[in-house]
Order: C-alpha cells, then sequence, then structure tokens
C-alpha cells in the first residue's frame, strides 16, 4: 500500500481532491470513482487508515459493537471475518489493506513516509491526566504492566466491561445473517479497584503544577511519575480542517472561521467556501455517515 510519490507542485488535473485516507475518504474515493471523476488522495501518513493509522496508543479500540464498524458494501463484508468483537486499531488497519486489496484503493492515493516509535511502560510510575475514551483505553492497558499507576480525573465517566473476547468464522457467519437489516437502517433515523493503581479527583485537589519529580497538587501532594500521558481532550471534529489554509470567497481562512465555532449546512459545507466538502465532522458512528455523505 505504501507509496514515496511526491506532487513537486506540478497540477494534478483532477476532477476531485480528497485529503485523507480514512475510513471517509478511502470510501469518498470510491464513489467518486463510481461517479466518473477522476480523483486523488493525499495522505500525510505512509499508510491508509486515518485515525487507527496516527493513533497507536495502547488499547485503542472502537467501541461499537460488530457488525457497525464497517462499510456496507456487500463485495466487502461478506468475504471478511473480524476476529474480535470490538477490534483493535490493529484489525482496523487489517481491513482496511482488504479494502484497499477489493476496490484497489491505493493507485488513486499519494503517501508520504512517517517515523513511529513506542514507550515502554513496564515498571514505570505512570500518570495519566483524564478518564474519557482515550484516558480509559490508555489505563486498562498500562495498568498491568505500569510499575503504578496514577489517574488524575476530575469528572467520573460511566463505563462498562467490553466483556471482550475473540470470535471465530462459525459466529460471523450466523451473525452476517442479519447483516442485510442493519445496514438497510443506516440511512434511517433509529473494573475493579487494582493495588497499584492511584485515583485523584482533582476536583478536590487540582493540578498546580508539574515539577522535576512529577505532578504537584494545590493541596501540596506530589505524584512522582516517570511517565505522564494527557488524555485531556480529543480534536475529533475539526483537528484536520484548522490545520490547512483554505481561503474562502470572503478572504478568510477556514480554520478561523472553524476556531469560533463549528457551524456547517447538513455537517458537510460552509458559507464562502464552495466546492470543500467534509466528511464525518458530525456526531454520529463515522461508518454510517460516511456512506450517506460520500453519496
Amino acid at each position: 500500500m505504501p507509496s514515496d510519490t511526491q506532487s513537486n507542485g506540478r497540477e494534478l488535473g483532477l476532477g476531485a481532491l480528497t485529503i485523507g485516507a480514512g475510513l471517509g475518504g478511502v470510501y469518498m474515493l470510491h464513489n467518486l470513482r463510481k461517479a466518473g471523476l477522476s480523483v486523488k488522495v493525499l495522505e500525510a501518513g505512509k499508510n491508509m487508515g486515518g485515525i487507527w493509522y496516527w493513533n497507536t496508543y495502547p488499547g485503542a479500540r472502537v467501541d461499537s459493537d460488530l457488525p457497525l464498524y464497517q462499510l456496507s458494501d456487500e463485495e466487502l463484508w461478506k468475504g471478511y471475518n473480524w476476529k474480535e468483537k470490538f477490534p483493535t486499531s490493529n484489525e482496523i488497519i487489517d481491513y482496511f489493506h482488504y479494502v484497499d486489496k477489493k476496490l484497489d484503493l491505493s493507485r488513486d492515493i499519494q503517501f508520504n513516509t512517517q517515523v513511529t516509535g513506542g514507550v515502554d511502560f513496564r515498571g514505570k510510575r505512570v500518570g495519566v491526566i483524564g478518564t474519557g475514551a482515550t484516558g480509559v483505553q490508555v489505563s486498562q492497558e498500562v495498568g498491568p504492566v505500569a510499575g503504578h499507576l496514577t489517574v488524575f480525573q476530575r469528572t467520573p465517566n460511566f463505563a462498562l466491561p467490553m466483556n471482550e473476547r475473540q470470535v471465530d468464522g462459525a459466529y460471523q457467519k450466523k451473525l452476517k445473517e442479519i447483516y442485510p437489516a442493519y445496514f438497510n437502517r443506516r440511512p434511517q433515523t433509529f473494573g475493579g479497584h487494582q493495588p497499584n493503581v492511584a485515583l485523584v479527583d482533582v476536583n478536590e485537589s487540582p493540578i498546580d503544577s508539574f515539577t522535576e519529580k512529577g505532578v504537584k497538587t494545590k493541596d501540596g501532594a506530589v505524584y512522582e511519575l516517570d511517565i505522564l500521558l494527557l488524555a485531556t481532550g480529543y480534536g475529533m471534529i475539526t483537528g484536520g480542517i484548522t490545520q490547512i489554509d483554505i481561503k474562502g470567497t470572503d478572504g478568510v481562512f477556514h480554520w478561523r472561521y472553524m476556531e469560533r465555532r463549528v457551524y456547517t449546512y447538513l455537517g458537510m459545507m460552509t458559507a464562502n467556501y464552495p466546492n470543500l466538502f467534509f466528511i464525518s465532522i458530525t456526531f454520529c458512528n463515522d461508518p454510517s455517515c460516511d456512506e450517506i455523505q460520500s453519496q
């Protein structure tokens, strides 16, 4: 799938240009091809996958049960079997490879090269700030291997065990019998305490400062850490859009328009920016929105 082809400033001469090779980007590529347009996808990474390529933190996985997190094209779901009920980011990347092979996507995607690294949490004193989705996923993976895990929490979130398990071909064969009913509805409306984990209530003792040893809270306590992870917020709606200088007909950069509020028409367009469309900017299940919006 990877390619090192670069444009070097030359005119591409395309009917449409898609930025990002995540689920929305690759499905848009598929639909634009079917519409007869010449199209190119520009991807900053060396592989497709979007959010699942860039986010490789411990425990990253989809929180939608099978079969929701996949495309509804029959030629795709009939031939693919998932390994887990809530697939990990690695398995979702495998799914992208499968879709790429089926739809021959890579020939119209321009990749660059990225270097990634890893962090060894074994035996370390680790702190995590935030208990949203990312904070919970990181904590449940880091906790078993860290020497000690300290979680800084402001607002408790309701979380349930996934009851993760391996899923075999027989299970998915039976499940696929109801796939058509699932996909036909898309266009319609419709723990325990661990001894090595300390939970800090930042409502009572807010974080005051960072020291050479770790984190200091307002009550004077210092939590000594070797590694600190920030799970304090996720730029999931406008993150990529605000990093590109796109000037509208009124001369205003789009990122400046979006920094005050997210205001769109159908979650896909904004005033004064003709021929600029968004995929998956709305709050919904990505595959469902990707399919409807790209069509």
